[in-house]
């Protein structure tokens, strides 16, 4: 009996071994893959920042023709995105393992209490108000471009909706920024203001003529808030007890590096050459910026949440 008890020990010894291994193995690949989107959003920043001064024409937004280095660096900005994308590949319930998702509560607000996830709540909070008052003159612009094209009625609309879903999209970074929050269903409620607000703006600048349909300025912005608009659907999920936190990261990383490789270069063109506004004005490259402090907040405070405790091996029982 004693033999067989030993037995028993040994091979849950073995199976607890085997998962904080696991364990350890996939928190050190999420750090490599955090500081490989830190180190690509300099890169890929500072390359695009220089062609966006050098090789882009400001009036219809597009890069010179046949321009091998322009292709390389669209080539790039694509690969690194489906590398980041990848993240999302591990063993069955690794990351509902890693993460203790069996207490998603207690998930959501370690990863949420932090200084710097509030600093960044707060600053998302405040550049949306702005972009929403920003946004109002911009009426004016879309009725003139109803009247001249079949197409401005459409961004008509969903700029007026840009401009309603400010406000819940504000609230939500103001609650998730406030040490007592209002209850899921509302903050739910409020972070589907944040995906309506994307949509809006994704949708107002598809349909804005002013520029080439084709500009690259303009595709890499849509990619970019389709990537933030996912994420922060996927985050009101957990409001809601119903996390999927291999998705999330499988979002959260291509999001931030293309939202920063996106919204960099834009505003420091703008701030370059203030007589030429790119398709995505300048509050709105700041609002790109605020989401990717907000999503670094959140990938530092679910890394953080990771438990380094290491059960205790069991040699047997006697």
């Amino acid at each position: 009996m004693r033999t067989v008890t030993k037995h028993v020990g040994q091979r849950v010894a073995l199976h607890q071994r085997g998962d904080v291994m696991l364990k350890q193995q996939t928190k050190k690949r999420l750090w490599i893959y955090f500081l490989f989107t830190l180190v690509a959003v300099v890169v890929f920043s500072a390359i695009r920042t220089w062609m966006c001064l050098n090789r882009l024409n400001l009036t219809q937004e597009l890069f010179y023709p046949n321009d091998m280095l322009t292709k390389g660096m669209h080539w790039g900005i694509g690969v690194v995105t489906a590398l980041l994308c990848t993240v999302g590949f591990a063993p069955k319930n690794t990351f509902e393992t890693l993460f203790m998702l069996d207490d998603a509560d207690s998930l959501v607000d370690s990863v949420n209490n932090g200084f710097f996830s509030i600093f960044a709540n707060a600053v998302s909070g405040c550049l949306l108000c702005g972009a929403g008052i920003l946004t109002v003159p911009r009426l004016s612009e879309t009725v003139q471009a109803h009247l001249t094209n079949q197409f401005g009625g459409v961004q008509h609309v969903f700029t007026i909706l840009l401009c309603i879903s400010t406000i819940p999209a504000a609230l939500y970074f103001f609650c998730k920024a406030a040490m007592r929050r209002p209850s899921k269903n509302l903050l739910t409620l409020f972070g589907l203001g944040v995906v309506l607000w994307h949509i809006s703006l994704i949708i107002s600048t598809y349909f804005d003529i002013s520029v080439a349909i084709n500009s690259p300025i303009k595709i890499l912005d849509q990619f970019s808030f389709m990537f933030t608009m996912v994420y922060f659907l996927n985050e009101c999920r957990e409001h809601i007890g119903t996390p999927r936190p291999r998705f999330h990261l499988a979002i959260a990383f291509p999001a931030l590096f293309l939202s920063a490789v996106s919204a960099i270069p834009n505003l420091i063109t703008q701030l370059y050459n203030p007589e030429h506004q790119l398709s995505v004005p300048i509050i709105y490259c700041a609002v790109q910026l605020a989401f990717c402090l907000h999503i670094i907040a959140d990938l530092i405070g679910r890394l953080q949440s990771v438990s380094n405790d290491v059960p205790q091996i069991v040699a047997g029982a006697e």
